[in-house]
């Protein structure tokens, strides 16, 4: 497989006041254009911590992280012209001023 085109989801991130001891982050992104039909994405979260809770458009895509360094999984269904991304982190997961990752992207693979 060839490597991915990759979109990196940058600031606006909005972080919500703690909620049951964590953390919550969310912004939107538009769907990527020229998608052609066999192309799969998918989202990436690189850590140094990855997220307990990961929620696109009302979709749970993940719970109960294991504390790998690296999560990803494929989106290309889920997608509409405009998208939600929520990230719950544990109460530990980072200092008040601090984002608890490295990168937040999308990976698109063409056929």
């Amino acid at each position: 497989m060839s490597e991915p085109h990759r979109i990196r989801l940058r600031e606006p991130w909005v972080r919500e006041p703690p909620a049951n001891g964590g953390t919550r982050y969310h912004r939107a992104f538009n769907a990527p254009t020229g998608l052609t039909p066999g192309t799969t994405v998918t989202i990436v979260c690189d850590g140094p911590l990855t997220p307990s809770a990961v929620v696109l458009n009302g979709m749970a895509l993940r719970s109960n992280s294991s504390g790998e360094n690296l999560w990803s999984s494929e989106i290309t269904s889920l997608l509409v012209a405009r998208n939600e991304l929520t990230l719950d982190f544990a109460a530990t997961a980072s200092p008040a001023d601090a984002i608890p990752w490295r990168e937040v992207r999308l990976e698109i693979y063409a056929p």
